[in-house]
């Protein structure tokens, strides 16, 4: 996906936000990139597993801390259920050893909230990090897919290649029976 594929489609993001003013904020931010982008606002588990299941993100942006649920929870979840949906974490405050642990879990990007600017361009960045991942996902099928059909190639055409051998074997063993000269020199035949 390059940016200006991002602008003009339409990109379903859902957010997990229980405050309704940074869920604006947040919005705010992507529009400004990504304008025909589409919001899902959520703050539950329950109103997000729905989402996940109906809604089908392309992109989920999610407040670090909140009172019924969190962001790490809504992450596990997400990399069950979709796990080749980018999840970004935003949050008012993170120290480093907080990042490290969301990365480590799965998560994207994180953006801090005093940094909210940063979310437009993120989220780009991550709609593109997506597209290569689920590129290099078809390749690879695509290339094991071509690998089976050369190993099935393969084990035909060696097939038909011993079977021959033994052909030229028998032949050669019926023609010495008939006092005649082999007709076929078989090399390394085992």
């Amino acid at each position: 996906m390059n940016l200006m594929n991002a602008k003009s489609e339409t990109i379903r993001i859902l957010m997990v936000e229980d405050l309704p003013t940074d869920a604006e904020l947040s919005e705010r931010e992507v529009r400004r990139v990504l304008p025909r982008s589409e919001f899902l606002w959520v703050e539950t588990q329950e109103d997000y597993l729905t989402a996940l299941e109906v809604y089908h993100p392309e992109i989920i942006l999610s407040d670090y801390k909140l009172p019924l649920f969190d962001g790490l929870a809504a992450l596990k979840l997400a990399l069950v259920r979709a796990p080749d949906t980018p999840f970004i974490i935003i949050t008012g405050s993170m120290n480093e050893e907080t990042a490290v642990e969301c990365m480590k879990a799965g998560a994207w990007d994180y953006v801090i909230k005093e940094h909210i600017k940063r979310l437009g361009p993120v989220v780009v960045s991550c709609l593109v990090q997506k597209s290569l991942r689920l590129e290099r996902k078809r390749a690879e099928e695509d290339l094991k897919e071509k690998y089976m059909e050369l190993e099935r190639f393969h084990k035909v055409t060696v097939g038909r290649e011993l079977r021959m051998i033994d052909l030229k074997q028998e032949v050669n063993a019926l023609l010495k029976a008939a006092g005649q000269a082999e007709k076929y020199k078989i090399v390394n035949a085992t």
